[in-house]
């Protein structure tokens, strides 16, 4: 009995290892040696939004032992860091521990390959941990890998930078497998474990959320646990929350300062379902063939077995993030929590664990019936029922040219070159922002927005990112609108007041309805050059960092460096926040300004001496 169980685990084991090997080896083709190896991060698409606020946290705000601050290159001055970028925190750490060894870059582009490739050692280790069969662990990280590369929407959230929800949907059903034990066998082992998932957290705020939905099924048989276990996992719960303060609590502070956006993604469809039966129709069902029948069979064989509580997790985790995945855009409420498309990438990875017991009960009845041949038997049924959804998209991963980069469309090289010179230098630049939330799609596959300061030295309206959740987002240039206004309401008055307000000296217009209006100002903006789909624009004024008063400004992340020309008060053209301070006895306060804004910075009793303006 002990050779043949020592056989079946070392069966097992190689099959893992296979699993992770060809995990690997097919992330090795979606994000390149030369990428991972390269200097630079990776910056196509949402990489660039990411890979900026990686860079910005990791190197300026974590030396100074927080992970949000002023940034005065973006929106004309804003906090960020606190509710901005809940999806960038383990990346922001991790470059600002190893950046400056490894380099920045390289750093970022290591964090995709390891946290992607952890994938499927999270299921083999939640497997472990639940003591289920090796082999339904095996068949987890099996489902969670066939997805990750063969599902298509799943396969464009990893090309296009979607990685902190990705890592989210993968850490929320390893935290549910460890409160599972907990809740099943409450010794002190479950409850280092328990704790051990703490830095889990910090890849993406729905990582918490998502732990949340998925286990609600455990609530009833943790209510009936006795009052020290339930206090002991209390605690816990307490030590997992402390380990994520330094995120949690700036987001907490900065909640109210949240302002509505259109949502993402929100049509719903006119009959129930209809995405679902668009998807079957199109072929495109791999994201519900294998994890939602397996799973349902695997939700129904953990019931049959006794553990009860664990297959209520699962069964009432995977019908809620498959009704948010289809049906949530109908829900005002799912709608301000979550993007519910974002669900389908989480619907497969919530039911791998059920899905992987369901597949090792088949290849189990598979031996009993076959023996040895069995099991091939099985995959080979499997692949030649599946080929179509199964075996074929993954076909493009493995020997087609989808993968990730870190080298810039060199039109977007030529951009930046052109504007680091374009109008007054000193002044900022309106850089014109679009994105698929708004009917197009951004211009050199690329958020250069968000990047636009690192690569011009120069700050600017708008970025990082052009759907904004603050009110400072107001100073931007989006989809043909100007600072709060369509540019096609606005007289040549307005445009040239709106420019002068923010000091904007150069711009870059994407859109037809812009470039058209802007060329019909020529009193304003003079046309200097294109860099196709972008016309740039220089601004008839000199930079004037003061919208009140006469002063000389440097700026630097966490730090404004002022040099008034004359005694009277100044007003910077600058956004306020109250946690930046002046030294005493100057007075700051914020100075109101139109459309909606948070206001500038006012500063008096600074006597016409030097002062330097810095976050608390």
């Amino acid at each position: 009995m002990n050779v043949v169980r020592a056989a079946r685990v070392r069966a097992t084991t190689w099959l893992a290892g296979a699993v992770v090997i060809a995990h690997v080896v097919l992330l090795l083709r979606l994000l390149r040696p030369a990428v991972l190896f390269g200097d630079a991060a990776v910056r196509n698409t949402d990489h660039a939004l990411h890979w900026y606020r990686a860079f910005v946290a990791g190197r300026h705000f974590l030396p100074c032992g927080r992970l949000w601050g002023y940034d005065p290159f973006h929106t004309a001055g804003t906090v960020t860091g606190t509710v901005h970028d809940l999806d960038n925190k383990a990346v922001e750490v991790f470059v600002g521990v190893f950046g400056g060894v490894f380099g920045d870059g390289r750093v970022f582009n290591f964090f995709l390959f390891l946290g992607y490739g952890a994938i499927p050692m999270g299921f083999l280790l939640a497997a472990r941990v639940l003591r289920l069969r090796p082999g339904a662990g095996v068949a987890a990280a099996a489902v969670a890998v066939a997805a990750f590369h063969g599902d298509p929407y799943f396969a464009n959230w990893t090309l296009f930078g979607g990685f902190g929800h990705v890592l989210a949907s993968a850490a929320a059903p390893v935290v549910v497998a460890v409160l599972a034990r907990r809740v099943e066998r409450p010794d002190a082992r479950s409850a280092w474990w328990l704790l051990a998932t703490a830095p889990l957290f910090y890849v993406h705020v729905l990582a918490g959320v998502f732990t949340a939905v998925l286990g609600l099924g455990l609530i009833p048989r943790a209510l009936r646990a006795g009052p020290r276990r339930a206090a002991v996992t209390l605690a816990v719960v307490a030590a997992i929350v402390i380990v994520n303060l330094p995120w949690i609590a700036p987001m907490l502070g900065d909640w109210g300062r949240i302002v509505p956006t259109p949502a993402a993604n929100v049509t719903a469809a006119a009959a129930p379902f209809a995405g679902l039966w668009k998807l079957v129709s199109a072929g495109r069902v791999y994201g519900l063939l294998l994890p939602v029948v397996a799973g349902g069979a695997g939700v129904i064989l953990t019931w049959r077995s006794g553990r009860r509580t664990l297959a209520a997790a699962w069964g009432l985790g995977g019908v809620l993030v498959f009704l948010g995945g289809f049906e949530g855009n109908r829900s005002a409420v799912l709608r301000a929590l979550v993007e519910p498309t974002r669900l389908k990438v989480t619907l497969p990875l919530a039911l791998a664990l059920p899905a992987g017991v369901a597949l090792a009960a088949l290849a189990g009845r598979c031996v009993a019936r076959w023996g040895r041949r069995g099991p091939p038997i099985a995959l080979a049924a499997l692949l030649a029922c599946g080929y179509p959804v199964l075996v074929k998209p993954l076909l493009p991963r493995a020997f087609g040219d989808a993968h990730v980069r870190s080298a810039l469309d060199p039109r977007a090289e030529d951009l930046f070159t052109r504007m680091r010179t374009l109008g007054d230098p000193r002044g900022r630049l309106a850089l014109e922002e679009i994105g698929p939330f708004d009917g197009g799609s951004p211009p050199f596959k690329a958020y250069l927005a968000a990047i636009a300061p690192l690569h011009t030295g120069r700050a600017m309206i708008g970025g990082p990112y052009y759907r904004g959740f603050t009110a400072e987002k107001v100073a931007a240039f989006v989809n043909g609108k100007l600072i709060g206004r369509p540019i096609a309401e606005q007289t040549d008055a307005d445009i040239a007041e709106r420019l002068d307000r923010y000091d904007v000296t150069g711009i870059a217009a994407c859109t037809p309805t812009s470039i058209q209006r802007l060329r019909a100002a020529p009193s304003v903006v003079k046309e200097v050059g294109e860099v196709l789909p972008y016309v740039l624009f220089a601004v008839r004024r000199e930079s004037d960092p003061t919208l009140v008063g006469e002063a000389e400004m440097d700026v630097d992340y966490d730090r404004i460096s002022v040099r008034p020309l004359a005694s009277a008060p100044i007003v910077l053209k600058l956004h306020y926040d109250e946690r930046l301070s002046v030294p005493a006895p100057l007075v700051m306060t914020r100075e109101p300004v139109p459309d909606g804004d948070p206001g500038f910075i006012r500063v008096e009793g600074h006597g016409g001496r030097p002062f330097e303006i810095t976050t608390r």
